[in-house]
């Protein structure tokens, strides 16, 4: 008898659903019907709508990034590459500054070295197109490292950066990626005198990409 009470009662689903269904259709056919009146004008926003042009002034992102400096000079031929992460700020439109956490692997002569830069670059978008734009920055961060970088130097060091690159849309959801090309340089400062300053001088590579938030 209970097998006959629940098939019959699973027969009947169908049949409430489609109930429900009817009832519902008729709701949306007749909105006059419940009194409630329906604006017709009424619509989703579109994904797009919810995120601002990219270098809206007060925009926000946060990042990650990725790269390697490459030594440029006849007495070092180290290689070193990093990876970070990043807050990206739009002061104005298309002025942005960015505070980054990188984490390095020195690749040198004498003992490698592992170190942590955090730092700061403003970053200038002087052309930009929406899905894509050309830009210069420059910028400093200090290095800790568990090493003297380069070998003879020191394990405290500054790091200034200069360089140009580019950035582009990658979906419409307002992520962006970025690629360019900047000065790659480690120095003291002379901070623990003039022969302990071998500071590095090359080229870095390095992208990223970035989240709205």
């Amino acid at each position: 008898m209970n097998i006959r009470r629940h098939a019959a009662f699973l027969a009947c689903l169908p049949l409430v659903s489609f109930a429900a269904f009817a009832t519902g259709q008729a709701d949306v056919a007749d909105p006059g019907a419940s009194g409630i009146a329906v604006d017709s004008d009424l619509s989703l926003p579109s994904v797009q709508q919810s995120f601002q042009t990219f270098g809206t002034a007060e925009t926000s992102y946060w990042g990650i990034t990725g790269g390697v400096g490459f030594a440029l000079e006849d007495d070092d031929d180290s290689t070193d590459p990093s990876m970070g992460l990043t807050y990206h700020y739009f002061l104005i439109d298309d002025f942005e500054i960015i505070g980054e956490l990188n984490a390095w692997y020195f690749s040198q002569d004498g003992d490698d070295a592992g170190g942590l830069n955090p730092g700061f670059t403003m970053r200038w978008h002087f052309l930009n197109r929406g899905r894509f734009t050309l830009y210069a920055d420059a910028g400093i961060g200090v290095l800790v490292s568990t090493d003297d970088v380069p070998c003879g130097g020191s394990s405290f060091n500054f790091m200034p950066r200069a360089g140009a690159g580019a950035s582009f849309k990658i979906n419409d959801r307002g992520v962006r990626g970025y690629l360019g090309a900047r000065w790659h340089h480690v120095s003291n400062a002379r901070i623990t005198g003039d022969d302990r300053n071998p500071d590095r001088d090359g080229v870095a590579i390095y992208g990223g990409v970035m989240f709205p938030f």
